[in-house]
């Protein structure tokens, strides 16, 4: 899914579906989901994008082992989540961003991010605003231009635990 107008791949009010072995390159956004729950997203390789992958108003979906690669925009992030919860994201490598590589945002609560590698940001590896109860488990961060990880806004109660940080 190459070259696209905007989205390489949307997934907009939908439940239970499976977006397996794809690869998404040269889009505004990768893979979006939007107001959609109880997906599952394994093995897709996004490259390339303005965002890797987006979710917006979509609960209860599962990412695992994905790689997000060279993410161009300058807002945001690679993986970015706005009004997103009780989502797992597993697995995986985020690589290269023009901002952060995770992003959190307005009421994105309640989420699991597990062995994930994230690699070169701009700015933060990770960015959490207003959103609480999210979970990060062993997550490695080399080479984040600012912060390893960034908490502002009414961001309570999120939990990192063994992470591992090289380089910012």
């Amino acid at each position: 899914l190459n070259f696209n107008e905007y989205y390489g791949m949307l997934v907009s009010s939908s439940r239970n579906s499976t977006i397996m072995n794809n690869i998404v390159n040269s889009n505004i956004e990768g893979i979006t989901l939007s107001s959609s729950s109880n997906n599952t997203l394994i093995n897709n390789t996004v490259n390339s994008n303005q965002f890797g992958m987006y979710i917006s108003s979509s609960s209860n979906n599962t990412l695992t082992n994905n790689n997000i690669w060279n993410c161009t925009g300058t807002t945001y992030g690679c993986l970015y989540l706005n009004n997103a919860d009780n989502n797992i994201i597993t697995g995986g490598i985020i690589n290269e961003s023009g901002a952060n590589l995770i992003y959190l945002a307005s009421g994105s609560d309640n989420n699991l991010f597990k062995d994930i590698e994230l690699i070169n940001a701009t700015t933060n590896g990770i960015y959490i605003t207003a959103s609480v109860n999210n979970n990060f488990t062993n997550i490695s961060i080399t080479n984040a231009t600012k912060h390893a990880v960034y908490v502002e806004k009414v961001s309570t109660n999120n939990r990192f635990e063994n992470l591992s940080i090289a380089g910012t």
